[in-house]
């Protein structure tokens, strides 16, 4: 399934969707939220734009399918993954998802700057053993 067929998913329920994709279930965007925030799961999030997904940000986390039931017990299967109904309060989604992307890009912005830096110390060592 690709990533814009699960997000108009997500779009379209109220509770969480986890989608298998191998040996893990992904939650995205909304269900991330909710399994993060709200149910204190604490799972690694990633942020990433995705090309295929109307060139939008998206938010991402999971964990191994064999967990299922120790993490979210009442999950019910389906052909994708798993569901969990439930009304949950997503007034702080948004606000909650923009300081989160901000906060990976200074970090992602962080990292690159530091790997340049090293590359430039790197060729100035190789350059100064030259001559």
């Amino acid at each position: 399934m690709k990533i814009d067929e699960k997000l108009d998913l997500l779009n379209q329920y109220q509770g969480i969707l986890l989608f298998r994709e191998g040996l893990f279930l992904r939650a995205y965007n909304q269900s991330a939220y909710i399994l993060n925030e709200i149910l204190g799961q604490q799972l690694k999030l990633k942020f990433y734009q995705a090309a295929g997904a109307r060139n939008q940000w998206i938010v991402k986390c999971g964990f191994p399918a064999n967990k299922i039931n120790e993490r979210l017990p009442g999950a019910a299967l389906t052909s994708f993954g798993y569901r969990i109904a439930g009304d949950f309060d997503l007034t702080d989604y948004g606000q909650w998802f923009g300081r989160r992307c901000l906060e990976e890009n200074e970090m992602n912005e962080m990292a690159k700057a530091d790997s340049e830096s090293l590359l430039t110390t790197s060729r100035r060592r190789r350059s100064s053993r030259c001559i």
